[in-house]
């Protein structure tokens, strides 16, 4: 009986493990409102978006291992670099670099393994996670409001251990960039 049981739960836990698992994007048309459309609850992370913020310098290419790195729930002001000021560690998911846009890369210490939200706005980015060697990490899935004035998009990253990890932007229509860093409960 207790095998049974046992190997009943094993053959319940990859049905488990999908009802945990976020799902996937949703369609870009739902993706064209304002900031009380998001379909993830972001309310702590448009709360945390609305205070003070610390300031960051975006790097041409790797960031210093030594540089203050971003840490979970601190809302950075980054300052970007102009299009052509800095170069992809390794070749982005979407490149949106052009004249007239911002990008470069930034430090950020994870303490765990799981999903990580990402949270930036405004101006419209692309964003990879890169490890420390510049391998992207995956972003099962994102939200955006192109209509919303502060939080333009959170995209869900999935790390298999803590550390230190690179954020590598591209395209902000922006110089400015806020960024917020959170665990996805």
């Amino acid at each position: 009986m207790r095998r049974r049981c046992l190997l009943a739960g094993l053959a319940l836990a990859p049905l488990a493990a999908r009802a945990q698992a976020p799902a996937r994007s949703r369609p870009m048309s739902e993706m064209r409102g304002g900031c009380e459309n998001f379909g993830l609850d972001l309310r702590a992370e448009l709360a945390r978006f609305a205070g003070a913020a610390r300031p960051f310098a975006a790097t041409p290419g790797a960031p210093d291992p030594a540089a203050e790195p971003l840490r979970p729930d601190e809302l950075a002001d980054a300052a970007l670099l102009p299009f052509g000021g800095y170069r992809p560690l390794s070749p982005p998911a979407q490149s949106r670099s052009a004249e007239g846009r911002f990008g470069g890369h930034l430090p950020i210490l994870l303490p765990r393994a799981g999903r990580w939200r990402i949270s930036a706005g405004p101006g419209g980015s692309w964003y990879d996670l890169l490890d420390a060697s510049g391998t992207p990490q995956a972003d099962p899935w994102f939200e955006m409001q192109t209509g919303c004035q502060s939080l333009f998009k959170t995209v869900v990253f999935a790390v298999p251990a803590g550390g230190r990890f690179i954020l590598a932007i591209n395209g902000n229509r922006t110089r400015q960039l806020h960024i917020l860093v959170s665990a996805d409960a």
